[in-house]
């Protein structure tokens, strides 16, 4: 992208240098269906669920209308700029895997032609502009001090007036050219306002979501801010020229912009600029715990709001996107049900599809449920890999121990609880899988408790022999049916009865079940496995012996 030179564009007339700007931006060669649409953070804090979820949209629509998918930062409010602040929403994008066609990189760079695609980087432009509404007298130079606006903010609030400067409270409204000479000749600070028009008329707006508004130019007449006194644009002006330049049609914001599209209106119409389209999302909102009722997802209040939280809690990045999807259109959920399926991999997002009204309520339970179905449709070798990476990050100690064996071995051990073959649907996030299969691991086996609940009533000598009988007749190549005989059969043979109306007539010391409940004990010591089995036959016969003897030495010292 060609760098105007600011210090030259103040030497042109305004027209002229919005003239040389705009023929860097020429007209995309797009189909006519093609929706030019971005995401644009500011850089101030972690990568928020609420920016994921509109990066999604954008991603989706873009993508489903051969169109463009914009990243750009609007990092002109540079008090509240948090450092890294831009690599943290960079990371979200790349790591979920939201694909943009034009901005910033992750390394520094920039795609596109279209940029630059840093505001700060952009200040000339705004400058062409901004003194093209001055010339026509739709904006102004500003020189009151904090001091006078703060005199003017009381004497309003004492006679129950509309706060702001405009009309009569600002001073410097209907200056004299050379009174502003003199003051720039003085260096006197400045901002630069918009001057709101006089006439009062009603604004009308129909976003993309269905909904109209209406605004009164009188209730919201404000000369408000174009460029602030570090000479850095503001937001209302900033974003308005790059999505002109940018060829937006489409803008994705949240709802709480509606407040501020009275002087985005204005500002387009004293521009001569065709707005684009509008699509206002609701928020996610969350049940606050202390009240019980519904508000905004809070980046202080609550670790959802940041996606990093959420991946690091083990939800897989495919389930993120699947049921912020689902929550961005109740079509979503009326396929699903159409085509009797969970989740639907080739959902295409349309706008007219996009959720209107009240904001969707984040729901957990229904975030699990989506990452359920979706794990439980990974092979294992994609969940060996995606376990792997998610350890690497967030669990070291248990990726040091699973990316120390085979990885053949992890995939048979995560066979037992998710095996897209048999339907299992046991792990709803990567959180789970350490708890459920990390007795395969002798290291974190050694540190495990035993659950022995199940089996304390036994007397010990029945537990030995049991144990000592199993080891005698069990073989690697006895088949499920074969295993479980030689249970039932060792059972009866120590006094176990094989039903509950054998167990009522005799004196049994308890059902046959509990021969497995004493071989769980001993190989994972948990009173839940997963498939006992398979468990046996990935441990193979020699650890099988090993961990039996240890439950025996337990059981031996814990009873004296």
């Amino acid at each position: 992208m060609t760098e105007l030179n600011g210090e030259k564009m103040q030497e042109e007339e305004a027209s002229d240098s919005i003239q040389k700007i705009e023929n860097l931006y020429p007209e995309r060669k797009l189909p006519p269906e093609a929706i030019v649409t971005r995401v644009a953070p500011s850089p101030t804090g972690f990568a928020h669920l609420g920016f994921v979820y509109i990066s999604l949209i954008c991603q989706e629509i873009s993508r489903n209308t051969n169109g463009v998918f914009i990243f750009r930062l609007e990092d002109t409010d540079q008090k509240r700029e948090i450092k890294d602040s831009d690599t943290a929403l960079l990371k979200a994008l790349n790591v979920l895997d939201i694909k943009y066609d034009e901005g910033i990189t992750l390394d520094g760079e920039e795609k596109g032609q279209y940029g630059p695609y840093r505001q700060t980087e952009r200040v000339p432009i705004y400058n062409a502009y901004i003194r093209d509404l001055i010339e026509k007298g739709m904006a102004y130079y500003c020189f009151m001090t904090e001091e006078e606006i703060e005199e003017i903010r009381k004497e309003q609030k004492k006679n129950n007036i509309k706060p702001g400067i405009y009309g009569q409270y600002s001073k410097w409204r209907d200056a004299t050219p050379e009174d502003i000479r003199k003051q720039l000749e003085l260096g006197t600070p400045y901002v630069v306002r918009f001057k709101w028009p006089e006439k009062h008329e009603i604004l009308n707006h129909k976003d993309l979501s269905g909904k109209e508004y209406f605004f009164d130019t009188e209730q919201y007449k404000e000369d408000f801010v174009l460029q602030k006194s570090n000479g850095i644009p503001t937001y209302h002006l900033a974003h308005l020229i790059d999505d002109y330049l940018m060829k937006v049609n489409l803008v994705v914001r949240g709802n709480e912009w509606i407040s501020s599209l009275p002087k985005h209106i204005m500002l387009h119409k004293a521009l001569g600029l065709k707005p684009p389209s509008y699509y206002h999302v609701p928020p996610i909102e969350i049940l606050d715990p202390e009240t019980k009722g519904r508000r905004k997802l809070s980046k202080r209040k609550d670790p959802e709001a940041n996606i990093f939280n959420l991946l690091k809690d083990g939800f897989p990045k495919d389930g993120i996107k699947t049921y912020l999807l689902w929550i961005s259109t109740s079509e979503y959920d009326r396929q699903t049900q159409i085509q009797n399926k969970p989740i639907i991999p080739d959902f295409k997002l349309d706008p007219s599809m996009l959720k209107s009204g009240a904001g969707s309520l984040l729901d957990i339970n229904r975030l699990k449920n989506i990452s359920r179905e979706i794990i439980a449709q990974m092979s294992p070798e994609e969940l060996s890999t995606n376990l792997l990476e998610w350890s690497k990050l967030y669990d070291l100690d248990f990726y040091n121990v699973i990316s120390n064996s085979d990885k053949s071995y992890l995939q048979r051990c995560l066979e037992t609880v998710n095996n897209p073959n048999r339907n299992r649907k046991d792990i709803s996030k990567y959180t789970e899988i350490p708890e459920k299969i990390g007795f395969f691991y002798n290291e974190i086996y050694e540190t495990l408790e035993y659950e022995i609940s199940s089996i304390q009533n036994l007397p010990f000598e029945t537990i030995e022999k049991i144990i000592n009988d199993f080891l005698n007749r069990y073989k690697e190549d006895n088949t499920l049916e074969d295993f479980v005989n030689i249970m039932k059969s060792i059972g009866a043979t120590n006094g176990l009865a094989l039903n509950k109306e054998e167990l009522e007539k005799t004196n049994a010391l308890g059902l046959w079940s509990m021969v497995p409940a004493i071989i769980r004990i001993a190989i994972t010591k948990r009173n839940i496995s997963p498939d006992l089995y398979e468990c046996i036959r990935i441990l193979g016969t020699r650890e099988l012996e090993n961990r039996m003897n240890q439950l025996l030495n337990y059981l031996r010292e814990k009873n004296g």
